[in-house]
């Protein structure tokens, strides 16, 4: 995702769960480890989101009050497989949040995800920030992310949580005019080895990443421009059409982004006259269908179809915050 290009993501009511009170002395307990002491704001396995997220908030508002948090996720199987939903983002939304409300500071929804997209880059982790919006503000939204090159320059501002991040952008999308369904393949893609593959293919040729970067902002603002008109046949093709441009994207970089069983996700979707799209960036994890409200019958026949091709349908709605 490029900076100032378009972008729509969801927030599903799939969470991490925190549970924070006064102790005596700093821990930080998860089914992946714990953190105490010394090792609160240290890099220890299966903690380092926690660690980063709590460094941040300590950047900021230093802490102080020791307290007792404990992390639980709702975001992967029950064997521990992840979905691919954005986890590792919700975790340090969900700690930052968690212990600025222990402190009772009140920052606003836009100072929030910034502090967690400070959390990634001291990491040298930077997702797109479009797991990190979803998280910070719900619902559905067009998002458009911010300039990385002036934020590096700009990290150690004092004043970056309220500065103008160039390029940024987060708007709300109606999130109740159709409906939402999420199918899992069953295997895990690991995101950050296909960018380094994409990014090191846009170096070598910047005229095609160029025109692959502007076809899917024509795909993306008719989607965006569907939706608002309530045009799920618009919805539909602009899905279609993102799916080619994916493939192309594949065929460019020669990575397996659409795998057989996303395609069998999606392809069992476009029969039934439903829009579907890989979620993210392929190579295994997630696909979605998008349905019209009238048309839960389909999902029906959908689920059988996916189940006969070892796709397991999510439970799962959209996520609004309730303020």
């Amino acid at each position: 995702m490029e900076p100032g290009f378009p972008s729509v993501v969801m927030a599903v009511d799939k969470t991490i769960n925190t549970k924070i009170c006064a102790t005596d002395a700093f821990t930080i307990v998860s089914q992946y480890g714990q953190l105490s002491g010394k090792t609160l704001l240290t890099d220890t396995e299966g903690m380092r989101y926690v660690s980063a997220a709590l460094r941040t908030v300590n950047r900021f508002y230093p802490l102080q009050e020791p307290f007792h948090l404990t992390i639980e996720s709702e975001l992967e199987s029950v064997n521990h497989q992840k979905y691919g939903l954005g986890s590792s983002g919700v975790v340090i939304v969900a700690v930052i949040a968690s212990v600025l409300d222990f402190y009772r500071i009140s920052i606003s929804k836009t100072e929030l995800f910034k502090m967690a997209v400070l959390a990634q880059l001291e990491m040298n982790e930077l997702s797109s920030g479009g797991d990190l919006a979803a998280a910070v503000f719900g619902g559905i939204i067009i998002y458009e992310r911010y300039d990385v090159q002036w934020l590096k320059t700009h990290q150690a501002s004092p004043d970056i949580l309220h500065l103008e991040w160039p390029l940024l952008k987060i708007e709300p999308l109606q999130d109740d005019i159709f409906k939402i369904h999420v199918g899992w393949t069953q295997s895990v893609n690991r995101t950050v080895s296909y960018l380094k593959t994409y990014y090191r293919r846009a170096d070598e040729d910047p005229l095609t990443y160029r025109a692959l970067l502007l076809g899917s902002k024509s795909c993306v603002d008719s989607f965006i421009n569907a939706w608002q008109d309530s045009n799920y046949e618009g919805v539909r093709s602009s899905m279609h059409h993102y799916r080619k441009w994916m493939q192309a994207v594949a065929s460019w970089t020669q990575l397996d982004i659409e795998t057989a069983a996303l395609t069998a996700l999606i392809e069992k979707a476009e029969v039934l006259n439903l829009g579907a799209k890989i979620s993210g960036s392929g190579g295994g994890d997630c696909g979605i269908a998008i349905y019209e409200p009238h048309n839960y019958e389909k999902i029906i026949k959908l689920d059988m179809e996916w189940k006969k091709n070892d796709i397991v349908s999510l439970d799962v709605e959209v996520f609004r915050h309730y303020e």
